[in-house]
């Protein structure tokens, strides 16, 4: 067998015990291959078989070896292996397998190969369709088109026919042209919307605004009567805070639920009901509303909506009360005004004609009021005046009437006086000092004392036909005679008063003119030193009527004093004056006489009085160590704290202060160390008793003497005789004026006075 395929044979003694192993214990009786096949069977004992074989390798050599036939001899059992050697066969299997392997990979090679030149048109197209998909999302119509105009063109019969996937191309660009113009008409309709919506928001925006800021109440509410809408006014301003929800007739004060509803149920639709109530605000205060109601249709049965539109009349109301009070009471003390009291008196002449009681009017008008007014300003003034209503009203019967009617001036209506005219005179007279004790009492105001006095004039009348104007010109008149008469006291009216009084009213027209037409003159009245020199002059007013010539001063300073004309009289006065003095400063007889000139309380308490004055000193270019105030006691005792600043301000520029009339006033004594003052003018009426009356010659020399002691010059005015002129410069007085020397004299005729006296001194000069 070896001869004939290289087979070798083995014999082997024993059982198969193990299919798996079955040589594993068996004995080798025979081989043909010697050692090397023993060895390749010992390899294979533990080696697991399968149906009776098993191939291994062993020396670089594949061998099979096989159990091929088994005999039974003399009780033991024999086997026959054959070993072959078969790595060649397994080579040549191998190569075969390999060349299988070999062949079977160029043949799939060669068909995905086929498949992928067969499949690539289509799969290119389906790349360039699968791009165009996600295009229509992002709604790029633009870059879907590209694309398609980029695709691969179909094979069918040279791209004659189309397939599907060319179709479902087609359709992508019909969608996308589609979701284009889809889109374009989204935008359209989406900008119309949005210009629509921009409209509707402006307009709801405009409705909302004008809702919420205008001043009125917006409420709405079905026909049970609950709020369903309120604007921010009726929100917040009104105080209507849980107004939602609430019944509307909750709202109204004074107003039951049953005339609410009678109220809404008449209205129609399209209907608009007015109605007037009152509803507690949020800061607790009572306003007053106007309120439209209109019934709404809203196309539901018994579904109604009524609209409340309400106006808050609260200030309206409060302005008609306000209205009222400035048409019938004065602002200022809230007391009656002319109006008001003339219906008064039209009702007290119709009530005393009925029960034939007389009734009387007093007319009452503060003394010196202009200057403390003037001092003080006008809101002291204004407190002044309150203090004097309050008192007068407090002074008077419930059912009597007292009104302001302007500035210093009250009027009194007492009614229900006595039948008889004289007990009813007694009556008003009694109720009347009554009055003038109440304004005398002193007044305590912002650490200040003021003391006023006040003039009343008094006019009774019952039924008599006599008209109102006519009862209170009256009553004027006879204030005015009370006034004129020394002040701080009470007169009836006379019929004698009327002519005064129209007098007057002459003599203002007159004195006005006169100020126009430059009537007025400056007269000069010297004043001379112990040795008859003259040292200055005194100013002196003088109104040369056009008809009635010259006219004294006694008939229209008082009367100028009084009213407002003092003021530009005045102002004319220190005009001339200063212009005067510069004009004197060129002639040596002048230039060094000192000019002295009266001021009014008037003038003097004006808030610019010290501008004014230094004004015309400027203007006129006047020296003002030349230019002499003249005041009264009284004025500078009106108020001394505003004299003493306004004369120390002019004397820081040289003007120099005379105080007149000296010891007239009771208080003068008290108050002279506190002016500042450059000169004391002794009263006439001291002078003019000297040697007549011994208590005057006493005052005349304390006067010298203290004013002497205190470093001021003292001047006596009114001197007119030789034997006053002795007995003051005895005393220690070393100036003078009056008559003794000479009267006043205009302009040209005292610089002749003065050239004559001039002429006098040099005369006695030469004579000694």
């Amino acid at each position: 067998m070896h001869k004939l395929d290289k087979s070798e044979v083995a014999v082997l003694n024993g059982s198969i015990q193990d299919k798996d192993s079955p040589i594993a214990k068996m004995r080798l009786v025979s081989s043909s291959g010697g050692q090397l096949i023993r060895d390749i069977l010992d390899s294979t004992r533990k080696s697991v078989w399968r149906e009776g074989r098993i191939q291994l390798e062993y020396a670089g050599q594949v061998y099979q070896v096989q159990l091929i036939y088994s005999q039974q001899a003399g009780g033991s059992q024999m086997h026959f292996a054959l070993i072959q050697n078969i790595t060649s066969v397994m080579q040549s299997i191998d190569s075969k397998v390999q060349q299988s392997i070999f062949m079977g990979l160029l043949v799939l090679c060669s068909a995905l190969l086929l498949l992928y030149i067969m499949l690539r048109p289509t799969m290119l197209r389906f790349s360039h369709l699968s791009q165009m998909l996600p295009l229509l999302g992002q709604e790029n119509f633009a870059r879907i088109r590209q694309v398609y105009a980029a695709r691969p063109i179909g094979k069918i019969l040279g791209g004659i026919l189309q397939d599907e996937v060319d179709e479902l191309g087609n359709l992508a660009l019909v969608l996308a042209d589609r979701l284009e113009r889809l889109r374009e008409e989204s935008l359209q309709h989406l900008e119309t919307l949005s210009i629509q919506s921009s409209h509707l928001r402006h307009e709801r925006d405009f409705i909302s605004s004008l809702l919420d800021t205008a001043p009125v109440l917006i409420l709405s509410y079905g026909v049970e009567g609950r709020i369903q809408l309120c604007n921010a006014y009726a929100l917040k301003i009104c105080g209507l805070k849980d107004a939602l929800g609430r019944n509307f007739a909750e709202l109204f004060l004074g107003i039951s639920q049953s005339e609410y509803d009678k109220e809404i149920s008449a209205l129609s639709a399209g209907a608009v009901r007015r109605m007037e109530s009152r509803l507690i605000g949020q800061d607790g205060g009572v306003h007053d509303v106007l309120w439209f109601h209109v019934k709404l249709t809203v196309g539901i049965a018994d579904a109604a909506t009524y609209l409340s539109v309400g106006m808050d009349i609260t200030e309206h109301k409060q302005n008609e009360v306000r209205i009222h009070n400035l048409a019938f009471y004065d602002e200022l003390t809230k007391l009656p005004n002319r109006r008001m009291l003339i219906d008064c008196i039209q009702h007290a002449m119709s009530a005393s004609g009925q029960d034939r009681t007389h009734c009387a009017i007093i007319c009452i008008d503060l003394d010196n009021f202009n200057a403390v007014n003037a001092s003080k300003g006008r809101s002291i003034g204004d407190l002044l005046l309150i203090e004097m209503g309050k008192r007068l009203r407090g002074s008077v019967r419930e059912f009597d009437t007292v009104a302001h009617l302007g500035m210093d001036e009250f009027v009194v209506l007492l009614e229900e006086l006595s039948e008889d005219t004289e007990r009813a005179a007694a009556q008003a007279r009694l109720i009347a000092e009554k009055l003038r004790s109440a304004i005398g009492q002193p007044c305590l105001l912002q650490d200040y004392t003021y003391h006023f006095t006040c003039s009343a004039g008094i006019t009774l009348f019952s039924d008599h036909g006599v008209t109102v104007d006519a009862l209170l010109r009256q009553a004027n008149i006879a204030m005015t005679h009370a006034k004129t008469s020394g002040r701080d006291s009470l007169h009836f009216f006379d019929p004698a008063m009327q002519h005064g009084l129209e007098a007057k009213i002459v003599l203002e027209a007159d004195l006005r003119r006169a100020l126009s037409e430059n009537q007025f003159r400056l007269f000069y009245q010297v004043q001379v030193n112990a040795d008859g020199v003259p040292l200055g002059a005194e100013a002196l007013v003088r109104w040369l009527h056009p008809e009635q010539g010259m006219v004294s001063p006694a008939q229209f300073i008082p009367f100028a004093e009084e009213s407002a004309l003092m003021l530009p009289l005045g102002q004319w006065l220190l005009e001339t004056a200063c212009a005067q003095i510069k004009a004197w400063e060129s002639d040596k007889l002048t230039n060094a006489l000192q000019l002295a000139v009266n001021v009014s309380a008037r003038q003097f308490y004006q808030p610019d009085f010290v501008a004014q004055v230094l004004q015309i000193i400027g203007q006129s270019g006047a020296n003002p160590a030349r230019l002499k105030i003249e005041l009264t006691e009284s004025i500078v005792l009106d108020d001394i704290s505003d004299a003493v600043a306004k004369m120390l301000e002019l004397k820081k520029s040289g003007v120099q202060f005379s105080i007149d009339d000296f010891g007239t006033a009771y208080s003068s004594l008290s108050y002279l160390t506190q002016l500042p003052l450059d000169q004391l003018k002794i009263d006439q009426s001291f002078v003019r008793n000297i040697g007549v009356n011994r208590s005057d010659d006493i005052v005349v020399q304390t006067i010298i003497h203290m004013a002497n002691d205190l470093g001021m010059e003292v001047i006596a005015e009114g001197v007119e005789t030789q034997a006053q002129r002795r007995f003051l410069k005895a005393a220690g007085c070393s100036a003078y004026q009056g008559y003794l020397f000479s009267k006043p004299l205009a302009g040209e005729e005292f610089t002749d006075y003065l050239t004559k006296a001039a002429y006098q001194k040099s005369v006695k000069g030469e004579t000694k």
